[in-house]
């Protein structure tokens, strides 16, 4: 239910584009497995691996415009990596999570 989820997300962001409206589900497909492969690349300093294969994979296979590609490789990433984060602090928030009390604990455990 979670892939098929994912897929409509990236189905409705490339069909929000007008340039993209013709991408088909096997085209969803190879862009989802594309971000799942630039996910393990990450870039130093700034991760942004599945960013940057999405926006690959939409030059080179689907001859899209640079800029359009770029604005539709970041959506896919807010929409499909950062959407959790807003829930996620709201739920730290009601189960009284302290990130910094958080990062102190993990300081204070020994490494070996």
């Amino acid at each position: 239910v979670i892939w098929l989820a994912v897929a409509l997300a990236y189905f409705r962001v490339t069909h929000a584009y007008s340039e993209l409206s013709d991408i088909t589900v096997a085209h969803v497909v190879l862009l989802m497995v594309s971000s799942m492969a630039g996910s393990i690349l990450q870039l130093p300093a700034v991760g942004g691996g599945s960013q940057l294969a999405i926006i690959k994979v939409l030059v080179v296979v689907f001859a899209v415009r640079p800029e359009l590609a770029v604005g539709c490789g970041i959506m896919l990433w807010l929409v499909t990596f950062m959407a959790v984060v807003p829930v996620g602090l709201v739920w730290a928030r009601k189960e009284h999570v302290s990130l910094v009390r958080l990062e102190q604990e993990a300081e204070d455990i020994p490494t070996s």
